[in-house]
């Protein structure tokens, strides 16, 4: 089988939300996969953790000590999103997703992206339908539709 017969995906975990880590951890999971390029990078989770050095923990989970202190980042989420088009542009992905964005979320990332998500991953299943998601979501679909 082919590379490009395959569409080949990872996220950018929380703790990785600062520039420079989301492309750092990028690329080291392309090292990890032992490829070139990704065709699609997500934004795991839309909340920034204090930055886990891989050689301390790796993967690092969601708390800062692995154990039971959370610290939440100071990365905003414009950052990050900015670090994944920075990756489109280096090739190392060729398209840019989002995962857990709640509507307001969405509008907000689509007021500063140059590099529209190409995908948006949602938890859903009968104990966690989300309502609140589908109509802004519907509207930014329509609204990008029409123009």
């Amino acid at each position: 089988m082919k590379r490009e017969e395959l569409f080949i995906v990872t996220k950018v975990w929380n703790t990785f939300h600062a520039h420079d880590h989301a492309i750092a951890s990028i690329k080291r999971s392309l090292d990890f996969w032992g490829l070139n390029y990704f065709d699609l990078v997500y934004i795991h989770f839309p909340v920034a953790l204090e930055y886990v050095d891989p050689k301390t923990r790796y993967p690092p989970g969601w708390t800062y000590d692995g154990k039971h202190e959370v610290r939440f980042g100071k990365s905003s989420l414009q950052e990050t999103y900015q670090a994944l088009e920075a990756a489109v542009e280096q090739g190392i992905t060729k398209h840019i997703g989002i995962s857990n964005y709640t509507g307001a979320l969405i509008y907000d990332v689509l007021s500063y992206a140059k590099v529209h998500p190409s995908v948006l991953q949602i938890e859903h299943h009968p104990y966690l339908v989300q309502p609140n998601l589908y109509y802004p979501l519907e509207l930014t679909l329509i609204q990008s539709s029409t123009c």
